[in-house]
């Protein structure tokens, strides 16, 4: 990696990001703690409505940004960061924002389906999905979150 500050400009704008979502939506802010290496600080954003999905946005050290979504999502901006993939960060903080809109908009889909040998979890946002295998005890359902509601008053 040659040059991973030219990143640092998608964690400014999950900041911003943030920011604004507190402001315009009922959600509260908490600490969530730095899980894993390389992880500086993450926040966990909790909505007033308990269908709706929670967001927890992870800042690392690369720089780059990590955000989980509902039970399963989990994307990271960049995904990669090498050289050869040569992600653009204006790119990136699009995606990131589709991502963090489709969960305030009540655009998430997470579904678990499977057999005896486990499951497959796919989650579904803004035209785009993604799967993933997972283990026997994973309950099997259909989750649609529910939008984030404005902030009032």
């Amino acid at each position: 990696m040659t040059d991973a500050g030219r990143y640092a400009p998608v964690g400014t704008h999950a900041r911003d990001l943030v920011e604004g979502l507190l402001a315009r939506h009922d959600v509260r802010s908490e600490p969530a703690p730095a899980i894993g290496p390389g992880e500086t600080a993450a926040v966990r954003l909790v909505p007033g409505h308990p269908g709706a999905a929670e967001l927890v946005v992870v800042w690392t050290d690369f720089p780059g940004v990590r955000v989980r979504a509902g039970r399963y999502l989990e994307e990271s901006f960049p995904s990669c960061g090498c050289d050869a993939c040569d992600e653009d960060p204006v790119d990136l903080a699009e995606d990131l924002e589709t991502l963090v809109a489709s969960t305030v908009d009540g655009d998430l889909v997470e579904e678990v389906t499977g057999g005896w040998r486990g499951g497959l979890v796919r989650v579904a946002w803004a035209g785009r999905s993604q799967g993933q295998q997972t283990g026997r005890s994973t309950p099997r359902g259909r989750t649609a979150w529910a939008a984030w509601p404005a902030r009032t008053g």
